[in-house]
């Protein structure tokens, strides 16, 4: 890479004085969030939507963070028990089938 470019990155200067509030681009979103500090419902910008997100848990307080953290745990517990569960089963299907077969060559007389 060029090393001039290293040292003198490029920088923009965004100037919102003027923005009329009415965000019709996705520029224009992030200018209104920056200028507002808020992020209207209508905004179609996918990284504005993780931003909101964020936001989210930004305003919450230590004891909510702490509750939520332990919801998302749970979600994580709770798929990882299905997952092992349905597991569990499908083995234990296969086994139970086994038998069957078992049992069905054996009344059938099959040395298998």
């Amino acid at each position: 890479m060029d090393t001039v470019s290293q040292l003198y990155p490029e920088y923009y200067i965004l100037k919102v004085n003027g923005f009329n509030q009415i965000a019709k681009s996705p520029l224009e979103e992030w200018i209104y969030y920056l200028n507002t500090g808020e992020i209207p419902s209508s905004a179609t910008v996918l990284e504005l939507e993780e931003a909101r997100e964020r936001l989210k848990l930004d305003s919450m307080t230590k004891d909510e963070l702490v509750a939520y953290y332990r919801h998302l745990d749970n979600i994580v517990i709770l798929h990882d028990n299905i997952y092992t569960e349905r597991e569990e089963g499908r083995a234990e299907g296969r086994e139970e089938a086994n038998w069957d077969n078992a049992r069905n060559l054996k009344k059938t007389g099959s040395s298998y």
